[in-house]
């Protein structure tokens, strides 16, 4: 989780930057790997703070909100988020089972989470009658939140990944042009601009050396 730590670090340097430039003190920044992965943890570890116990295996489902995480549908899978009970009574209608909203077992979230077992079959028994994609029209016109499972093929081949320029090429002098995934974002519209490729083993380990130590 090197990567967790260095989103970290680049806030704190970010602040630190900010402080100095209203206050003219400097910071040290102190980031942790284990502090970052930690930080990742927000509701699992609200859980355990609130209850003492360690959350246990809960698979691609909510722990405390029903129905809430992968479905599938008739050719493929579906994330849905049911977060509120508008939203259940707007889903159980767009799915073509409102008999669910008056069904006492379902009747709020405490007892969707009681009888998520039971719950999880009905849903799957509407939602593999049709595809994925109708699913999720159908879902996103009645105002819940949906989304397809992609593989990486099906991300890196949807227009609108395209139109994000997410991906970029890049010239390497060994490997000859090699695509890979650039940065996430945007200043002012402009996409950032990925100019060189990846470094060869060593291969500026004698710019690092002179940098540090000085000719010689």
């Amino acid at each position: 989780m090197a990567w967790a730590a260095g989103m970290f670090a680049a806030h704190a340097i970010l602040a630190a930057l900010l402080e100095r430039e209203r206050t003219g003190r400097g910071r040290y920044v102190d980031v942790a790997m284990q502090d970052s992965v930690l930080a990742l943890l927000t509701y699992q570890a609200g859980r355990y703070f609130a209850t003492g116990e360690a959350p246990g295996r809960q698979g691609n489902h909510h722990s405390t909100i029903a129905p809430y995480g992968t479905f599938h549908a008739a050719d493929g899978f579906l994330n849905v988020g049911v977060g509120s009970e508008s939203q259940w009574k707007a889903f159980c209608q767009a799915i073509g089972a409102s008999e669910l909203v008056e069904d006492p077992r379902f009747a709020s979230n405490r007892d969707r989470l009681a009888n998520r077992p039971a719950l999880h079959e009905l849903i799957e028994r509407k939602l593999l009658e049709r595809s994925a994609a109708d699913w999720q029209a159908a879902l996103e016109a009645a105002g819940v939140p949906v989304g397809p499972i992609w593989d990486l093929d099906q991300v890196f081949s949807d227009p609108g990944t395209s139109r994000r320029g997410i991906t970029v090429q890049v010239e390497h002098p060994v490997a000859g042009a090699v695509t890979m995934v650039g940065a996430p974002w945007k200043l002012d519209g402009e996409q950032f601009q990925v100019r060189l490729p990846p470094p060869r083993l060593g291969e500026h380990t004698d710019e690092v050396l002179r940098e540090l130590l000085g000719p010689g």
